[in-house]
């Protein structure tokens, strides 16, 4: 619970898959790294995973469940 989801699936033109990765370059301008964290609103924001160059996957939870 408080968990949020979101497939980041390599080459899908899902919008859904596209909207984390989307946020977070934007977001940080830039390409971030494995363990880089942020928070946006109510929501915290850590990078487990990337693979060649693009996030694959993330962490979302909101502030109260974050540790």
């Amino acid at each position: 619970m408080g968990h949020l989801r979101f497939p980041l699936a390599r080459g899908s033109l899902d919008k859904f898959s596209a909207m984390p990765t989307g946020f977070i370059l934007r977001r940080l301008g830039h390409l971030p790294h494995e363990g880089e964290n942020f928070t946006s609103g109510d929501l915290a924001f850590d990078v487990i995973k990337l693979a060649g160059g693009n996030i694959v996957k993330v962490r979302i939870l909101r502030m109260e469940y974050a540790v």
